[in-house]
Protein backbone atom coordinates (compact mmCIF):
# COMPACT_ATOMS: atom_id res chain seq x y z
CA UNK A 1 0.00 0.00 0.00
CA UNK A 2 1.40 3.63 -0.98
CA UNK A 3 -0.51 5.72 1.74
CA UNK A 4 -0.53 8.47 -0.28
CA UNK A 5 -3.02 9.95 1.96
CA UNK A 6 -1.93 9.45 4.93
CA UNK A 7 1.33 10.87 3.18
CA UNK A 8 -0.40 13.98 2.19
CA UNK A 9 -2.81 14.76 5.03
CA UNK A 10 0.51 14.52 7.81
CA UNK A 11 1.94 17.06 5.23
CA UNK A 12 -0.67 19.20 4.68
CA UNK A 13 -1.64 19.61 8.59
CA UNK A 14 2.18 20.17 9.36
CA UNK A 15 2.28 22.42 6.34
CA UNK A 16 -1.09 24.54 7.76
CA UNK A 17 0.11 24.81 10.90
CA UNK A 18 2.99 27.49 9.94
CA UNK A 19 6.05 25.13 10.77
CA UNK A 20 9.10 25.33 9.59
CA UNK A 21 10.18 25.17 6.44
CA UNK A 22 7.28 26.91 5.34
CA UNK A 23 5.89 29.32 7.80
CA UNK A 24 2.95 30.03 6.09
CA UNK A 25 0.58 32.57 7.51
CA UNK A 26 -2.99 31.47 8.49
CA UNK A 27 -4.58 34.17 6.13
CA UNK A 28 -2.18 32.46 3.62
CA UNK A 29 -4.15 29.43 4.28
CA UNK A 30 -7.15 31.17 4.12
CA UNK A 31 -7.26 32.31 0.60
CA UNK A 32 -5.45 28.97 -0.75
CA UNK A 33 -8.80 27.39 0.71
CA UNK A 34 -10.64 30.23 -0.30
CA UNK A 35 -9.85 29.75 -4.12
CA UNK A 36 -10.71 26.03 -4.03
CA UNK A 37 -14.37 26.78 -3.05
CA UNK A 38 -14.15 29.40 -5.84
CA UNK A 39 -12.66 27.12 -8.37
CA UNK A 40 -15.00 24.80 -7.74
CA UNK A 41 -18.06 27.20 -7.95
CA UNK A 42 -16.80 27.90 -11.57
CA UNK A 43 -18.15 24.45 -11.83
CA UNK A 44 -15.28 23.42 -13.73
CA UNK A 45 -15.61 19.56 -12.83
CA UNK A 46 -19.03 19.07 -14.52
CA UNK A 47 -17.47 19.62 -17.89
CA UNK A 48 -14.80 17.20 -17.65
CA UNK A 49 -14.97 13.95 -20.04
CA UNK A 50 -16.71 11.09 -18.09
CA UNK A 51 -16.00 7.30 -18.29
CA UNK A 52 -16.81 6.52 -22.07
CA UNK A 53 -16.03 9.44 -23.69
CA UNK A 54 -13.02 9.27 -26.07
CA UNK A 55 -9.83 10.52 -24.71
CA UNK A 56 -7.91 13.82 -27.47
CA UNK A 57 -5.03 12.02 -29.10
CA UNK A 58 -2.03 13.96 -28.24
CA UNK A 59 1.63 13.72 -29.18
CA UNK A 60 3.65 15.62 -26.35
CA UNK A 61 6.96 15.87 -25.96
CA UNK A 62 8.81 14.12 -23.43
CA UNK A 63 11.74 14.86 -20.52
CA UNK A 64 13.99 13.55 -23.35
CA UNK A 65 12.33 15.82 -26.24
CA UNK A 66 11.28 12.63 -27.59
CA UNK A 67 7.73 13.26 -28.98
CA UNK A 68 5.02 10.78 -27.23
CA UNK A 69 1.73 9.45 -29.36
CA UNK A 70 -1.40 8.43 -27.51
CA UNK A 71 -1.92 6.36 -30.44
CA UNK A 72 1.69 4.60 -30.46
CA UNK A 73 0.74 4.02 -26.69
CA UNK A 74 -2.42 2.70 -27.06
CA UNK A 75 -0.49 0.20 -29.25
CA UNK A 76 0.68 -1.45 -26.59
CA UNK A 77 -2.23 -1.18 -24.21
CA UNK A 78 -3.96 1.09 -21.79
CA UNK A 79 -2.72 4.57 -20.49
CA UNK A 80 -2.88 6.00 -17.25
CA UNK A 81 -2.42 9.51 -17.40
CA UNK A 82 -1.89 11.59 -14.49
CA UNK A 83 -1.88 15.23 -14.58
CA UNK A 84 0.08 17.28 -11.84
CA UNK A 85 0.58 21.17 -11.33
CA UNK A 86 4.59 21.08 -11.33
CA UNK A 87 7.23 20.11 -9.48
CA UNK A 88 6.78 23.29 -6.64
CA UNK A 89 4.25 21.47 -5.39
CA UNK A 90 4.91 19.10 -3.03
CA UNK A 91 1.61 17.15 -3.18
CA UNK A 92 2.23 16.29 -6.78
CA UNK A 93 5.43 15.38 -6.16
CA UNK A 94 4.38 13.00 -3.26
CA UNK A 95 1.60 11.39 -5.90
CA UNK A 96 4.83 10.95 -8.96
CA UNK A 97 6.32 8.90 -5.66
CA UNK A 98 3.67 6.66 -4.80
CA UNK A 99 2.87 6.09 -8.70
CA UNK A 100 6.74 5.21 -8.93
CA UNK A 101 6.48 2.36 -5.85
CA UNK A 102 3.24 1.14 -7.44
CA UNK A 103 4.58 1.44 -10.89
CA UNK A 104 5.71 -2.69 -11.20
CA UNK A 105 1.89 -3.53 -10.12
CA UNK A 106 1.00 -0.88 -13.04
CA UNK A 107 3.45 -2.57 -15.63
CA UNK A 108 2.08 -6.31 -15.07
CA UNK A 109 -1.49 -4.87 -16.40
CA UNK A 110 0.19 -3.92 -19.43
CA UNK A 111 -0.49 -0.33 -19.24
CA UNK A 112 1.59 2.13 -19.50
CA UNK A 113 1.69 5.20 -17.05
CA UNK A 114 2.50 8.56 -18.26
CA UNK A 115 2.40 12.00 -16.21
CA UNK A 116 1.68 15.21 -17.19
CA UNK A 117 2.46 18.65 -16.69
CA UNK A 118 2.79 22.30 -18.57
CA UNK A 119 5.89 22.88 -17.06
CA UNK A 120 8.87 22.92 -19.44
CA UNK A 121 9.93 20.06 -20.47
CA UNK A 122 13.95 20.47 -19.09
CA UNK A 123 12.14 20.71 -15.50
CA UNK A 124 10.07 17.59 -16.24
CA UNK A 125 13.60 15.58 -16.45
CA UNK A 126 14.71 17.50 -13.22
CA UNK A 127 11.58 15.87 -11.63
CA UNK A 128 12.06 12.85 -12.86
CA UNK A 129 16.14 12.85 -11.78
CA UNK A 130 15.42 13.87 -8.56
CA UNK A 131 12.47 11.37 -8.09
CA UNK A 132 14.05 8.39 -9.46
CA UNK A 133 11.11 7.99 -11.55
CA UNK A 134 10.93 5.84 -14.35
CA UNK A 135 8.04 6.75 -16.33
CA UNK A 136 8.13 9.76 -18.88
CA UNK A 137 6.78 13.18 -17.76
CA UNK A 138 4.92 14.75 -20.67
CA UNK A 139 5.16 18.44 -21.07
CA UNK A 140 1.59 20.23 -21.74
CA UNK A 141 2.88 23.08 -23.75
CA UNK A 142 0.10 26.27 -22.98
CA UNK A 143 -2.01 23.42 -21.07
CA UNK A 144 -3.30 22.79 -24.70
CA UNK A 145 -4.11 19.45 -23.42
CA UNK A 146 -5.93 20.16 -20.31
CA UNK A 147 -7.60 23.01 -22.40
CA UNK A 148 -8.88 20.65 -24.26
CA UNK A 149 -9.94 18.32 -21.01
CA UNK A 150 -11.57 21.18 -19.20
CA UNK A 151 -9.72 20.78 -16.43
CA UNK A 152 -7.17 23.95 -17.05
CA UNK A 153 -7.95 26.61 -15.13
CA UNK A 154 -6.34 30.69 -14.06
CA UNK A 155 -5.16 31.32 -10.73
CA UNK A 156 -6.83 33.68 -8.69
CA UNK A 157 -4.98 37.18 -8.34
CA UNK A 158 -5.05 37.19 -4.31
CA UNK A 159 -3.88 33.74 -4.49
CA UNK A 160 -0.92 34.85 -6.85
CA UNK A 161 -0.05 37.89 -4.61
CA UNK A 162 -0.51 36.36 -0.66
CA UNK A 163 0.69 32.91 -1.76
CA UNK A 164 2.66 32.33 -4.73
CA UNK A 165 4.52 35.63 -4.93
CA UNK A 166 5.12 34.93 -1.30
CA UNK A 167 6.65 31.66 -2.10
CA UNK A 168 8.49 32.86 -4.92
CA UNK A 169 7.12 30.75 -7.06
CA UNK A 170 7.63 32.30 -10.35
CA UNK A 171 4.99 30.27 -12.95
CA UNK A 172 6.59 31.64 -16.00
CA UNK A 173 9.95 30.20 -14.98
CA UNK A 174 8.44 27.18 -14.23
CA UNK A 175 6.08 26.99 -17.16
CA UNK A 176 7.49 29.18 -19.70
CA UNK A 177 4.40 31.59 -19.89
CA UNK A 178 2.54 33.65 -17.78
CA UNK A 179 -0.22 33.07 -17.77
CA UNK A 180 -1.02 31.61 -14.61
CA UNK A 181 -2.89 28.50 -15.71
CA UNK A 182 -2.57 25.07 -14.32
CA UNK A 183 -3.98 21.74 -14.76
CA UNK A 184 -6.62 20.47 -12.07
CA UNK A 185 -4.75 17.48 -10.62
CA UNK A 186 -6.48 14.37 -12.31
CA UNK A 187 -6.20 10.71 -13.52
CA UNK A 188 -7.50 9.51 -16.22
CA UNK A 189 -7.37 5.15 -17.16
CA UNK A 190 -8.00 5.12 -21.02
CA UNK A 191 -8.51 1.54 -22.70
CA UNK A 192 -7.20 0.71 -25.73
CA UNK A 193 -9.49 2.02 -28.20
CA UNK A 194 -9.29 5.57 -26.80
CA UNK A 195 -12.10 5.70 -24.57
CA UNK A 196 -11.74 6.97 -20.69
CA UNK A 197 -12.24 3.75 -18.41
CA UNK A 198 -12.18 6.22 -15.20
CA UNK A 199 -11.46 9.55 -14.09
CA UNK A 200 -10.43 11.43 -10.80
CA UNK A 201 -10.05 14.92 -10.97
CA UNK A 202 -10.76 17.51 -7.88
CA UNK A 203 -9.94 20.89 -7.45
CA UNK A 204 -8.52 20.07 -3.98
CA UNK A 205 -5.33 18.93 -5.18
CA UNK A 206 -4.30 17.96 -1.81
CA UNK A 207 -6.50 15.10 -2.29
CA UNK A 208 -5.49 12.16 -5.00
CA UNK A 209 -6.89 8.70 -5.76
CA UNK A 210 -4.59 6.01 -4.36
CA UNK A 211 -2.48 3.97 -6.71
CA UNK A 212 -3.86 0.74 -5.73
CA UNK A 213 -7.55 2.35 -7.50
CA UNK A 214 -5.79 2.71 -10.71
CA UNK A 215 -4.26 -0.48 -10.09
CA UNK A 216 -7.77 -2.14 -9.46
CA UNK A 217 -9.27 -0.20 -12.54
CA UNK A 218 -6.67 -1.73 -14.87
CA UNK A 219 -6.75 -5.38 -13.24
CA UNK A 220 -10.54 -5.31 -13.87
CA UNK A 221 -10.30 -4.07 -17.59
CA UNK A 222 -7.47 -7.13 -17.73
CA UNK A 223 -9.97 -9.53 -17.06
CA UNK A 224 -12.83 -8.37 -19.61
Amino acid sequence: MSNLKETMDAFQTKFESGAAPYNVKPTQVTVMHQFDDELRNTGILENIPRPGNKFPSFALENQEGETIKLNTLLERGPVVVSFFRGMWCPYCIMELQALQKSLTEIDATGATLVAISPQLSTLNKQTINQNKLSFDILNDNGNALAESLGIAYRLGDELIEKVYNAFGVKMSQFNGDDSWRLPLSSRFVIDTEGTIIAVDADVNYRSRPEPEETIAILRALLAV
